[in-house]
């Protein structure tokens, strides 16, 4: 398994590095004409089901006013063994957006990202504005592993491999601020070493691993440029909207890799059984799901129970919280690329007590 993540987070890299290649160098701080829509757009906010009608769709998802909802449309690629294309649309209107597409390791918050009623962030490349119609090209640095939003700051942080194994920690302000290198680091490993995974605090401390010692390690940077180890034998953090609590993979050395849950307050490692996979958190920093190959376990964080186990038919993937439902996308992906895609809800019920 520590081997075909390997594999695939090289496969990861190199794709984002040629999708990079391929597209047209636009100067930092330019502003780009936009596809033509409505001057004064309509409200925008297809449903699950009316999303479904194309069987390709992954993913919905809509403005914190519900005013806009953008689409994530698979595009499948016959030679690229199940990986593909994402394209952003709403209803009526494609955004001119794509995204080199991993199913085994993306997550819906690598795809949109939303600021605003209105705006949201695409791949961590570009900020949309649907209701002014326009869109900002990021003065990103080179291809991003990963990449995060931070409300507190209205910043967009990258990690950024370059050439020669340097590893960078870029923000780039949403305002007319320059861009500025946060975090800069020579990795003697090769580029397939680099799991691509970083996460940013509410109080702008961002988590990223690196390979330290012949094995993976996560740090926490925060905002006065200090760099603390967080946990050994770790890599992929994500961690919760409040802060508190940090998933991440656990790679034991000769042992089967899980995922593992860090309550930072108290530095102690919750007693929760959860496989390995993609992680997604609640809004409410109680629940987060952990997306396997068939399969999506849930589990009430504060509590330390598991209390769903969604089995699925396809892979799931871009699982995201609405309230108390789990929305998700099935993919049947065989043989080797996308044939159907299935949007799924599931009612969550919980405890509070």
């Amino acid at each position: 398994m520590f081997a075909r993540m390997r594999i695939v987070c090289l496969s990861l890299a190199i794709g984002v590095m040629v999708l990079g290649c391929m597209k047209a160098a636009v100067p930092p701080n330019t502003v780009i004409d936009p596809p033509p829509v409505p001057a004064s757009p309509a409200p925008v906010s297809p449903t699950p089901a009316e999303a479904e009608e194309n069987p390709l769709t992954a993913l919905v998802s809509s403005s914190p006013n519900g005013r806009y909802s953008v689409l994530g449309v698979v595009r499948p690629k016959i030679e690229s063994d199940g990986y593909a294309s994402v394209l952003a649309k709403t209803r009526d209107t494609e955004l001119g957006l794509q995204k080199y597409f991993n199913p085994w390791i993306t997550s819906s918050d690598q795809l949109i990202n939303w600021v605003d009623g209105s705006s949201f962030i695409w791949d961590g490349r570009i900020l949309i504005d649907l209701e002014k119609n326009a869109r900002f090209e990021l003065p990103v640095p080179g291809p991003p592993l990963s990449w995060t939003f931070v409300p507190s700051d209205r910043s967009v942080v990258e990690l950024v491999l370059k050439q020669g194994g340097l590893l960078e920690i870029w923000s780039l302000p949403l305002s007319s601020e320059e861009p500025r290198t946060i975090y800069s680091k020579k990795l003697d490993t090769a580029i397939g070493e680099i799991s691509g995974r970083i996460a940013a605090g509410p109080d702008g401390s961002v988590y990223f691993s690196v390979p330290e010692a012949k094995e993976f390690s996560v740090f926490r940077l925060s905002k006065d440029g200090s760099v603390t180890p967080i946990q050994s034998a770790a890599s992929n953090p994500t961690l919760s909207p409040n802060g508190r609590y940090l998933a991440y993979t656990f790679l034991p050395v000769g042992g089967q890799p899980s995922t593992r849950i860090l309550d930072l307050k108290t530095s102690t490692n919750l007693s929760l059984d959860l496989p390995i996979g993609i992680s997604s958190w609640s809004g409410d920093s109680k629940l987060i799901a952990v997306l396997g190959p068939r399969a999506i376990t849930v589990a009430d964080v504060p509590s330390g129970m598991t209390i769903r186990s969604i089995d699925c038919e396809g892979h799931p993937l871009l699982a995201h919280f609405e309230g108390s439902r789990l929305s998700f996308a099935e993919a049947d992906m065989s043989p080797s690329r996308f044939q159907k895609v299935t949007l799924r809800q599931v009612e969550l019920i919980t405890d509070d007590k």
